[in-house]
């Protein structure tokens, strides 16, 4: 049987209303009343109702969230960023995947729940039904998007910044031959052109390769070839994700090439296994869980009236064991 507060009254000699104002922190309670009131509402199981607490406030502490997928540990560190600060300000978060095949019917729910906010990480939607979300007045915070409105809400990562900043890393090295790895993701796609310039600007012989859909390891080890570093005499291998890092590592060792001594390479975003690879791998770090809370502060400056934001942020290159002085 579900406990209420009229449950919890009862056991603690009270008033109902006072249970409320003692769980809900509003309102003036003795303290030890108040102490004594949280204590019987743990013992009982008490859960709070969402819907109840809507009624009340008018408002739903509800946030949603959509992602690519969620089996990845990239995803799982934004998501702690976002969700420690949103508990913080008495938030809940919704995790929604693209790929559900009954996403419409989600959004239905999301408005019927009155969700507050969304956040939207790589942006799947078209752009009809992103009215349906300004129709109905919630406000949307994109995350490392690029196919949403001129207007739109925006934060990211400043993925040109860190490619610089690694090519910068190995020309000082004395690096002057490349291959980027790449995915066949729509920002990565969107970028080349900004990675050629950065190579006419360096003078740098640049090969470009893509070698999966999304990231995927699997299809990596299947598709990269060893021809395509010694063809040319590469000295260096900079990869847009380290899930592309790590299997062209896996590659390049299996054929005798040692890193960084033949071969230096750099990944981008700094896996949680980034550092334990043999040898640690140097990478471009997306500060995630930090990144994951900033995108709570903007979405909660926006739900509190705050201008449309745009924000950038800045990577930074850390350097570990698989950069090197180019061989004479």
């Amino acid at each position: 049987m579900k406990v209420t507060i009229k449950d919890i009254a009862q056991k603690a000699g009270v008033s109902y209303q006072t249970v409320s104002k003692a769980l809900s922190g509003k309102g003036s309670v003795n303290e030890n009343t108040a102490e004594n009131i949280k204590n019987i509402a743990r013992e009982l199981g008490y859960i709070p109702s969402l819907a109840a607490r809507s009624m009340t406030t008018k408002k739903s502490q509800l946030i949603a969230v959509f992602l690519p997928q969620i089996a990845s540990s990239f995803y799982n560190q934004f998501i702690q960023g976002i969700e420690s600060l949103a508990i913080q300000h008495d938030y809940s978060v919704l995790l929604y995947l693209f790929q559900d095949a009954d996403l419409e019917s989600k959004l239905e729910t999301i408005i019927s729940y009155r969700v507050e906010g969304i956040v939207i990480f790589e942006n799947h939607f078209s752009l009809d039904i992103l009215d349906r979300f300004a129709g109905n007045q919630i406000p949307v915070l994109f995350v490392n998007s690029t196919n949403i409105p001129a207007d739109a809400n925006l934060i990211g990562i400043d993925g040109y910044y860190g490619l610089k900043s690694a090519f910068e890393h190995l020309y000082h090295l004395g690096h002057r031959r490349f291959l980027l790895a790449l995915s066949d993701h729509e920002a990565e796609m969107k970028r080349i052109e900004d990675i050629k310039k950065i190579a006419t600007e360096y003078d740098i012989t640049l090969k470009t390769r893509i070698y999966c859909d999304y990231y995927s390891s699997a299809e990596v080890l299947e598709n990269f070839k060893i021809e395509d570093v010694r063809h040319g005499a590469i000295t260096a291998v900079i990869c847009t994700s380290d899930y592309l890092a790590l299997p062209i590592m896996t590659r390049l060792q299996q054929h005798g090439l040692k890193i960084p001594d033949d071969v230096s390479i750099v990944g981008f975003d700094d896996l949680e296994f980034a550092a334990y690879l043999n040898p640690p791998l140097t990478t471009v770090e997306q500060p995630k869980r930090s990144f994951g809370e900033k995108i709570f502060q903007t979405l909660l400056g926006l739900l509190r009236g705050e201008a449309n934001q745009r924000i950038t942020i800045l990577p930074k290159l850390l350097v570990r064991g698989t950069t090197a002085q180019v061989s004479s």
